[in-house]
């Protein structure tokens, strides 16, 4: 049985010294641009089913590299990804978080289910079939959002991992490369390398947008 999510796929990283544009070698859940998009900071932890409290101090979103042709996309990272379900299941279990971390890891897993029901082969023609889905650029390439408040292994998953949105996750289950394209802080203020904008609660659309075009192309 795959167990990623609590303590799994989780990477200790140290993402204070990061700056625009670094490449990180990350893995664990990711999902697509389009999830977290037009949202406030409360909102991309509610999509993504994290404590809001997770994004306090901030957060890096963090754009795949996708550097090559799609039949070496392909071959690469087939072997590289587990299916998570959606975002409604913290780590890709199914049912709501548990109150301590090993009745947590007793949730059954997307990835073990799918197996299950399709087998090695189908699970395998379904792996294939979902890469298309992912894009270089755009609103759907993925994405990883990685707050300042890392995970705390002392509080309970059903409080730090609530359930979250229904977009689409996956588990890298090794590291890829990101590159990192805005930082969030506290306030809302997302900046790039070349603008900073503010999407906090209550600022103009224009700035969700000017922020979703900048992370398509980035």
């Amino acid at each position: 049985m795959h167990t990623p999510g609590q303590g799994g796929y989780r990477v200790a990283i140290d993402i204070n010294g990061w700056t625009y544009n670094d490449i990180v070698w990350l893995k664990g859940d990711v999902t697509q641009l389009q999830a977290i998009a037009m949202e406030p900071p409360t909102g991309v932890a509610k999509q993504l089913g994290l404590a809001s409290d997770r994004m306090v101090r901030g957060y890096w979103i963090c754009v795949l590299n996708y550097d090559c042709d799609r039949a070496t996309f392909m071959r690469r990272f087939f072997r590289d990804f587990i299916y998570a379900g959606t975002t409604m299941r913290s780590g890709g279990r199914m049912g709501l978080p548990a109150d301590t971390p090993a009745a947590d890891r007793q949730r059954e897993h997307a990835h073990d289910l799918l197996m299950e029901a399709y087998g090695k082969t189908g699970y395998d023609r379904v792996k294939h079939a979902d890469l298309q889905r992912i894009t270089p650029k755009g609103h759907s390439r993925l994405v990883k959002v990685v707050p300042f408040v890392r995970h705390d292994k002392h509080l309970a998953p059903s409080t730090q991992y609530p359930p979250g949105g229904a977009h689409l996750q996956w588990t890298l289950t090794n590291t890829k490369a990101f590159t990192c394209a805005a930082k969030v802080d506290g306030a809302g203020l997302a900046t790039t390398k070349d603008f900073a904008v503010s999407i906090a609660p209550g600022a103009p659309r224009d700035n969700h947008f000017r922020l979703l075009r900048y992370l398509e192309q980035a």
